[in-house]
């Protein structure tokens, strides 16, 4: 069985951090943003249908109040992190309740045709949500464009001749490749993710690493080659079975053939 949220605490979550986004101290903006995503998946269904206008709504505002890309027309500076955390939780709250689209989107998730409880033509809420998530998609992929040359840019970057000099710069270059690795990776997360959400019918289930579980991820990996993540088998402390402690009963018939054996000897003598 699926455990499940409380309501009263992703209810609180609804309120105080995503309709109270603006509202949350800057500092602890994308911490808090990011622990509430991370959550959304085992919310209730109701929870996900309340979530998902209110996370479109922060989308479509920070895309409005975003400034225009020099380089190409239609394409926007946008928050990359906060762009990715929203449709991050826009995508999870989606997969819990796949049909909370229809009411956003104007389409019947299932079959990708138009809804018809709409009064009226459902087309222009449709035509509105693909035109958003083709906004930002155009702008994460002029983004990623420049930080593939960003990162160019760093490679060839020569170091100074001084020992001392040299080793300083090698780590601002290590930590300004971590930057741009970290942007590429919002980038790319934010492409995929509006392609899954755009389609006719919307892609979901589908899983992805997003940028700030990476390190995290990383840094959980087992060393040595032990624990389960590796495939290989435990006894429950951590370490490796022994190879000739297999689960099917062999090293009993070892056992019982060497007892045998012992028996055997003791009668010829």
């Amino acid at each position: 069985k699926t455990i499940r949220m409380d309501r009263s605490i992703s209810t609180y979550c609804i309120e105080q951090v995503f309709n109270g986004l603006g509202s949350v101290e800057e500092s602890q903006r994308m911490a808090m943003l990011h622990t509430v995503v991370d959550a959304c998946p085992i919310w209730h269904v109701d929870e996900a249908r309340t979530a998902v206008p209110i996370l479109l709504n922060l989308l479509q505002a920070e895309v409005t109040g975003a400034k225009d890309s020099e380089e190409v027309a239609g394409a926007k500076s946008l928050d990359w992190p906060l762009v990715e955390a929203l449709l991050t939780g826009l995508y999870n709250c989606a997969t819990l309740s796949p049909g909370v689209l229809n009411h956003v989107a104007g389409t019947k998730i299932v079959t990708g045709q138009p809804r018809d409880v709409f009064t009226g033509d459902s087309a222009p809420l449709w035509e509105a949500y693909v035109a958003l998530m083709e906004v930002i998609q155009t702008s994460a992929t002029v983004y990623g464009k420049s930080l593939s040359e960003a990162e160019k840019a760093l490679n060839a970057t020569e170091l100074p001749e001084d020992e001392t000099e040299k080793l300083a710069a090698k780590e601002v270059l290590k930590e300004k490749r971590k930057t741009v690795i970290a942007a590429k990776q919002q980038t790319h997360n934010i492409g995929t993710l509006t392609a899954l959400l755009k389609a006719k019918t919307p892609k979901l289930h589908q899983s992805f690493n997003v940028s700030w579980r990476r390190s995290q991820q990383n840094s959980d990996k087992p060393k040595g080659g032990q624990g389960p993540a590796n495939g290989n088998k435990t006894n429950g402390g951590g370490k490796k079975r022994p190879a000739d402690s297999a689960p099917n009963g062999n090293n009993k018939n070892q056992k019982k053939s060497k007892g045998k054996q012992g028996n055997q000897g003791g009668k010829g003598k």
